[in-house]
């Protein structure tokens, strides 16, 4: 077995590198730099320098930042607090760094992929529609602006127009779009105001998903007369930010965040938005500047919603052995005398397979990667232990050249170590799958490694002693895990379904056997995350999420499975896509009857009021429990709930950051029943792939393939 190393990218390129320097040392030059991420640095190098790179800043002085950028040749889309958005060329990166000092961080931008029809029944959102006693009168959403971040939305849809025709949707950004108007503040993307969308003259890209027009008819869905299917919040005024499928970043969420508090705050509403995607790269503990950013938008009357995951059981992906159940989390504990071990299934969808490993304070690890040959031997690469990064390396076995594999070490925000490991497919000849690979964590600390199962790849657990946990746990990933985001469960509402395709039973994906309904979704993602300090309970609160009814997009009509097409433009799907618009409309209800209510307000209502029968229970699975819409508008309209007193007995604590001079999106400075039979509330879900201590895709490819196996 040879280990070599030879050039992978252009010497402009190789530029951007830092030099190696051991973590533990702290050395004067990763002192003297701005702290950033490991996978910054890892993306970085393989970036040429003319590339235009997107960018978290947090800095503390605002007008250095803005000559720095400036000078940099960068721009800033928003500014939340003290952390911005920046796009700028790669090689001018180490100028920002320079410019600012070693006070600042930096973040490179991630990728997000995606995560109704008895949903409002099942939250009893019904009885608040109708108003039901001891409700003073009836609640549907309306003067309450629910912003939905999503792929394709279907503007001539009927689940968005008024009993007129006239459109529910007021304004329209869609990112995707290279050409065009953007929002003030913004130089990307096309805007269309409540003008040009009431005149039916909006240019978008309404096709490339039905995920962003099930989401949306989840959430907020017109009553249409004759249709049974409907949204939790159907009088509510509806903005939408369309990101593209051939790739979203971080930081263009954290911009359509801003921009929808923005458009409400024009319009003198309050709002709730949504966004049901997601990503495992990151520290999945609410330190991230991508959760800081949206943390500092948040405040009394701006809600932020996401879904939990879909990756609470992993995913089952092929290998030489047969079919193995891989997972999203691994961890463990190294020390001098044992190494830990974990073995990992590369991507079978993308010619490339990326690792992030965390380590507690104090840790002083070493990180080895291995693969396992034909006969049982494992070779073993360069150990790897220092902060910058590592020329690609190769490892050539029987032949075959395998990789290249980087990896790169930083300081975490908490100062611990972390490490970022990245392998290539580089020649396309898949020959990376069809090997183990295998992580050794030498030295001392323990560890937190994530690997996302929505690109088909995975942990699996080693038998042999150190091996790693592999498990479903500390599954929440971006945005859900930040601490002032509210991060929705999946539960059962519907198991078996008829259709013109005839009786349909619904399964588990892993275990083939039939759900239960009113049981936790096998997929949901669990908790908790890696410091609930920061982030609190997680998940937040579960909602239905499991055949949800909603709005079908015309133009997938004939290219989603059949069984799942329902009349009148409606499909079935699940996922904690579907769950989280369904939280998201509940919260619009709860805001047409306090438009300054507040993340933490919410959590006490859903301490109070969730529902705890058949099997729910609060922790790392449940969140607090079932959302229940009747109750949590009870308590928000002051109604007396079992004695506890309703919202002004409920307390709470604020969020950490309100609307007040952190809600600034852009340069410019602006603040930032469904029923299936029975009535129903309807939703999507992401691609569902399939430990207790106390990292934005929506492809195609996911929402194609994947999507087979668990919705979409």
């Amino acid at each position: 077995m040879l280990i070599h190393h030879r050039p992978l990218y252009t010497a402009a390129a190789l530029a951007l590198l830092v030099p190696c320097t051991a973590l533990a040392a702290h050395s004067e030059e990763s002192a003297a730099r701005p702290r950033r991420s490991a996978m910054t640095t890892l993306t970085l190098a393989q970036k040429a320098p003319s590339d235009r790179v997107q960018l978290f800043v947090r800095a503390s002085d605002e007008a250095r930042l803005r000559t720095a950028v400036a000078a940099a040749g960068g721009t800033i889309g928003t500014l939340a607090g003290d952390v911005a958005t920046v796009s700028l060329p790669a090689a001018a990166v180490a100028e920002l760094e320079a410019a600012l000092g070693a006070d600042t961080q930096l973040e490179i931008a991630t990728r997000l992929t995606p995560r109704l029809d008895r949903s409002v029944t099942a939250t009893r959102a019904n009885l608040v529609h109708e108003g039901a006693s001891p409700l003073p009168r009836a609640f549907t959403g309306a003067d309450v602006l629910v912003g939905v971040i999503d792929a394709g939305l279907d503007l001539e849809h009927p689940a968005f127009r008024h009993a007129d025709g006239s459109s529910r949707v007021v304004a329209l950004w869609d990112q995707s779009l290279d050409a065009g108007s953007p929002p003030p503040g913004y130089d990307y993307g096309r805007y269309c105001g409540a003008d040009e969308l009431a005149a039916d003259d909006c240019p978008h890209v309404a096709d490339q998903s039905e995920h962003g027009t099930h989401v949306t008819g989840i959430a907020a869905g017109s009553i249409v007369e004759g249709v049974p299917y409907y949204g939790i919040a159907p009088d509510a005024d509806i903005a939408f930010a369309n990101y593209s499928t051939e790739g979203e970043l971080s930081t263009s969420l954290c911009d359509a965040v801003a921009w929808i508090f923005s458009v409400a705050k024009e319009r003198g509403q309050p709002a709730v938005i949504n966004m049901s995607l997601g990503t495992h790269q990151g520290p999945h503990d609410g330190s991230s500047l991508a959760d800081a950013c949206l943390d500092n938008l948040v405040g009394p009357g701006q809600i932020v919603v996401a879904a939990a995951g879909n990756e609470g059981q992993g995913t089952l992906l092929p290998t030489p052995e047969g079919n193995v159940q891989a997972q999203v989390h691994a961890s463990g504990q190294a020390t001098p005398a044992m190494p830990s071990t974990v073995r990992f299934i590369p991507s079978f969808l993308a010619p490339q397979t990326l690792i992030e490993a965390y380590f507690d304070d104090g840790a002083q690890p070493e990180l080895t990667v291995g693969v396992v040959d034909a006969e049982g031997m494992t070779h073993w690469g360069t150990p790897f232990s220092s902060v910058g990064e590592t020329p690609p390396e190769y490892l050539d076995i029987d032949g075959v050249t395998l990789g290249p594999i980087l990896m790169a070490g930083e300081m975490s925000a908490s100062g611990a170590p972390a490490f970022g490991l990245l392998l290539l497919d580089e020649n396309d000849d898949s020959a990376e799958l069809g090997l183990p690979w295998i992580i050794r964590v030498s030295g001392e600390g323990q560890f937190d490694m994530f690997l996302d199962t929505t690109a088909a790849a995975g942990f699996v657990a080693l038998d042999e002693p150190g091996a790693a946990a592999v498990d479903s746990a500390t599954t929440i990933g971006y945005p859900a895990i930040a601490s002032n985001v509210l991060a929705v469960a999946s539960y059962v509402t519907r198991g078996q379904w008829s259709n013109e395709t005839g009786d349909h039973t619904q399964v588990d994906f892993i275990t083939g056997e039939p759900v239960v309904e009113g049981a936790r979704s096998g997929f949901s993602s669990m908790g908790p995350s890696r410091d609930p300090m920061v982030t609190g309970l997680k998940p937040d609160i579960a909602a239905p999420g499991e055949l949800i009814a909603s709005a079908l997009a015309h133009a997938h009509a004939d290219t989603v499975d059949p069984t799942r097409v329902l009349p009148d433009g409606y499909a079935l799907f699940e996922g904690t896509s579907m769950a989280s618009p369904a939280a998201a409309g509940a919260i619009a209800l709860m805001l047409e009857a306090d438009p300054e209510l507040t993340t933490a307000e919410i959590r006490t209502i859903w301490d109070e009021t969730a529902d705890l029968s058949d099997g729910a229970a609060r922790g790392e699975a449940w969140g607090r429990g079932r959302l229940d819409a009747l109750a949590s508008v009870e308590a928000v309209a002051e109604i007396d709930i079992g004695g506890t007193g309703g919202l002004d007995d409920a307390g709470g604590t604020e969020e950490a950051s309100d609307a007040e001079g952190t809600s600034t999106g852009g340069d410019t400075g602006t603040d930032g029943g469904n029923a299936a039979g029975d009535g129903d509330a309807g939703g999507c879900g992401s691609c569902q792939q399939g430990k207790g201590r106390p990292t934005i895709w929506l492809s195609l490819l996911c929402l194609g393939l994947i999507a087979r196996r668990r919705g979409a």
